[in-house]
C-alpha cells in the first residue's frame, strides 16, 4: 500500500480568482483522467464552476469555465446511460 505524500499547493487558478472552494474530482472514462472541479468567483467576471483534468493530481490541464453563473457547490456525476456528465447544483 502506498503512503500519502506531504501536502503541496497546485496553482491552477487565473490571476483574478477569488473565493475558491469545494474542490472535487470524478473519473472520466472517455479520456482516462480525473475531471477536477470547484466553485470560484472570478473578480469582475462572476461565479463559475471551474474544471481541469489530471491523471496524477500533480500535473493539471488547462483550467476552463464549466458552468456559468453558478454559486455555491455542484455535484457532478457520470450518467452511463447517456455517456455524459450531469451537474446538480446544491
Amino acid at each position: 500500500m502506498e503512503a500519502w505524500s506531504a501536502a503541496r499547493l497546485a496553482e491552477i487558478l487565473p490571476f483574478n480568482a477569488g473565493m475558491t472552494w469545494a474542490p472535487n474530482a470524478i473519473w472520466d472514462p472517455a479520456i482516462d483522467k480525473y475531471l477536477v472541479f470547484w466553485t470560484c468567483n472570478l473578480k469582475g467576471d462572476g461565479w463559475y464552476i471551474m474544471k481541469t483534468y489530471t491523471s496524477d493530481f500533480k500535473t493539471f490541464g488547462k483550467m476552463e469555465k464549466s458552468l456559468t453563473g453558478a454559486g455555491m457547490d455542484a455535484t457532478i456525476a457520470f450518467d452511463k446511460s447517456s455517456n455524459m456528465f450531469c451537474q446538480h447544483l446544491e
